[in-house]
């Protein structure tokens, strides 16, 4: 019985995952009003049935979409975060690797257009805090513990970190980028950290 049980629960996880990845591929070529949900049930190869039972609506799908994009961008800066040698550029190295992630073009198609346009930009920023926000306060903490820096106030740290390199993605994808702006972007990021989080005297 627990055997069966847990081949369903694998099924259904395996079904939604297809869903969530033919959405994104649907949305980030063709946009969200363009894509019907049967070009994603065509997409996923699964039936009428099983996206609704996952999903309620287009919408739904979208905000599951946007939150698994947005996993995706964290676990990219995770990633880049991995590489440094301190706890205090961790947090440099994971704040530019999530900025360098978020521009690439399905996060920056959903998390930048499509998601704050159709869920709004209250619900888009909520999904996206709720996940960030506990990644950056680890860093921190980390570093804090290590010695490396003094932070007064961490939930404004995180807020005004997360802002500034939302806000650097919002102006990229405005006015364009090349290697000169990123690398104006990073300055601006290791400011922010210097200004926000001081170094032990």
């Amino acid at each position: 019985m627990v055997g069966i049980l847990a081949r369903q629960v694998e099924r259904r996880e395996r079904t939604r995952g297809l869903l969530i990845e033919a959405a994104a591929s649907c949305f980030e070529t063709k946009g969200y009003a363009e894509t019907s949900l049967e070009a994603v049930l065509l997409e996923a190869g699964v039936s009428k049935g099983a996206l609704y039972h996952h999903f309620a609506s287009k919408t739904d799908l979208l905000e599951a979409v946007f939150a698994e994009v947005s996993q995706q961008v964290l676990s990219e800066a995770a990633k880049a975060s991995g590489a440094a040698e301190t706890a205090r550029e961790a947090i440099s190295c994971a704040l530019k690797g999530w900025l360098r992630a978020v521009l690439k073009p399905r996060p920056c198609r959903i998390l930048l257009e499509i998601g704050p346009g159709v869920l709004g930009f209250a619900k888009a920023r909520q999904i996206e805090l709720s996940q960030s926000e506990a990644a950056i306060h680890a860093l921190i903490r980390h570093a804090i513990a290590n010695g490396e820096a003094d932070c007064p106030d961490q939930d404004l740290a995180v807020r005004l970190l997360n802002a500034a390199v939302t806000e650097m993605a919002l102006t990229a994808l405005d006015k364009g980028f090349d290697d000169i702006a990123i690398a104006r972007f990073d300055y601006a990021i290791d400011i922010l950290i210097e200004a926000l989080l001081p170094r032990r005297a």
